[in-house]
């Protein structure tokens, strides 16, 4: 059986971009004011277990979080 490879880049990539999708049936085009928080815990979460949080969102990050 072969398998594919984990590309952590792109699925950084992906988790990155998310909120600047207009994509209405991608996971972070969040159309329900109820799903915002709860979507940016688990972009952060998968962010920071693939090693790929930046610095530079962290403070963009905090203040949505303290916004809500």
């Amino acid at each position: 059986m072969e398998t594919t490879p984990f590309v952590r880049d792109k699925h950084a990539a992906y988790l990155v971009g998310l909120d600047k999708t207009l994509d209405s049936d991608a996971i972070g085009h969040y159309t329900n004011e109820h799903l915002k928080l709860p979507g940016a815990y688990w972009c952060i979460g998968s962010l920071k277990l693939l090693n790929k949080l930046s610095e530079e969102r962290k403070k963009e990050i905090a203040a949505f979080i303290k916004a809500c």
